[in-house]
């Protein structure tokens, strides 16, 4: 039995034929669509659980947002201003400002308004920047995972090192007490490898875990020989790691 049936909607299927149906039918069995159709050709076996009367409407698949920022839906209103700015903001909430709640509330927030907008599938860097990743500690990255959970959107969470030198500065909250502390590349390797041991493919495999390196650039970063030396075998280090797991390798 079909569980739900969303009729008289203009479907658009972004099918091989770019098909658009008016007054069509989608059928939804078990969490599958088993059938689209213009609603005089549809035919079925017994009524459906459920309908929904979408006259009027579209219906279509869900979006994809190709790049986001966990973190930016809680701070996204400092980017009005001189953007000069932005990134030391960045920096000082997510690495030193921002605590396990932060990290769920804007998680459920962004994933929310995602929906919203039509938006079923993110891919996403867990920070700001290209470098400003909250891997000290793989308890902030299991916030944005149990949200993905309970919202029920698919996303591709990307994680890695910071941009160097090592060690990185982070700062921990036990309520108003702040603990500073200063973390190895090999440990926020250790995060990442962490999550990905306990969040990738859950959710019924809505969650994918990614890895990520900071960009480099001779303008903007001007490295010795030993720091290049450095550089390029962390950026292998996470390269290997991606492949070892399958996981996609974004940037």
């Amino acid at each position: 039995m079909t569980d739900l049936l969303i009729t008289g909607g203009t479907i658009i299927t972004m099918d091989p034929n770019r098909r658009v149906i008016d007054d069509g039918v989608v059928a939804i069995e078990n969490d599958r669509i088993v059938g689209v159709a213009p609603k005089s050709d549809y035919q079925a076996d017994s009524p459906p659980a459920e309908t929904i009367d979408a006259t009027g409407m579209v219906v279509m698949p869900g979006l994809i947002d190709g790049h986001g920022h966990a973190g930016h839906g809680l701070i996204k209103t400092l980017g009005t201003g001189p953007s000069g700015g932005w990134y030391p903001a960045c920096e000082a909430i997510y690495a030193e400002g921002s605590d396990e709640q932060f990290w769920h509330a804007e998680a459920m927030l962004t994933l929310l308004e995602r929906l919203k907008f039509g938006t079923t599938t993110g891919v996403t860097f867990f920070g700001g920047g290209d470098s400003v990743m909250r891997v000290d500690d793989p308890v902030y990255g299991a916030q944005r995972c149990q949200a993905i959970e309970k919202i029920g959107i698919r996303e591709f969470l990307a994680v890695g090192p910071r941009k160097g030198p090592f060690p990185s500065k982070f700062a921990q909250w036990d309520g108003n007490t702040k603990k500073d502390i200063e973390v190895s590349f090999v440990q926020q390797m250790d995060t990442c490898q962490t999550l990905i041991d306990q969040w990738h493919g859950k959710a019924d495999g809505r969650i994918n875990m990614s890895l990520a390196y900071p960009v480099h650039t001779p303008k903007q970063n001007a490295l010795s020989a030993a720091e290049s030396a450095e550089m390029k075998e962390q950026a292998r280090a996470v390269r290997d790691m991606s492949k070892r797991h399958s996981l996609l390798f974004t940037q």
